[in-house]
């Protein structure tokens, strides 16, 4: 038996969490071909998703961002 003690750490500073919340976007046609939605209804949901979210970073003044790189996030 072990016994691990490790320090309580701050994982989401105000940057990280606020690109999280209003600059990072998600879209399920960001995944990989064999993941991506079928069907109709599907492709209708991708529009959704990605008017609601040009919606929201419009509202809100933020760029939005397809983070491509972990690099991207804030520490």
């Amino acid at each position: 038996m072990a016994i691990l003690r490790l320090p309580s750490q701050d994982a989401y500073s105000k940057e990280r969490v606020r690109y999280f919340d209003e600059a990072m976007t998600f879209r399920p046609a960001h995944s990989l071909a064999a993941h991506r939605p079928l069907g109709s209804v599907m492709r209708a949901r991708l529009q959704v998703y990605r008017a609601l979210s040009d919606f929201r970073h419009r509202e809100n003044g933020v760029f939005a961002e397809d983070t491509v790189s972990i690099d991207r996030i804030p520490a």
